[in-house]
């Protein structure tokens, strides 16, 4: 048995009703249910804490992208102006 310390309130059916800062003793599996996949707990035994993942990576700058869509916006501005569309050139 491991014991977990609730970090939000909520239910479960198996432990029924839970606020934050409640303890409790529950097996392994449902350790590794409310610590890993509903995130609602965390272990108290130290016993095989996961390591805290990375952080995901910032999204690429606009600069790190390029500038290929802007130009291909460019390049369709004066083809439009060309078919003369809404208007006789």
């Amino acid at each position: 048995m491991e014991r977990v310390k609730f970090i939000t309130s909520g239910a479960n059916a198996l432990v029924g009703g839970f606020q934050a800062g409640d303890i409790m003793r529950v097996s392994p599996e449902m350790a590794k249910h409310l610590v890993d996949d509903a995130q609602c707990a965390e272990r108290l035994d130290g016993a095989k804490k996961k390591p805290a993942a990375a952080p995901a990576p910032d999204a690429p700058t606009e600069d790190e992208q390029g500038a290929a869509p802007a130009e291909a916006e460019e390049a369709a501005a004066p083809a439009a102006a060309k078919t003369g569309k809404g208007g006789k050139k």
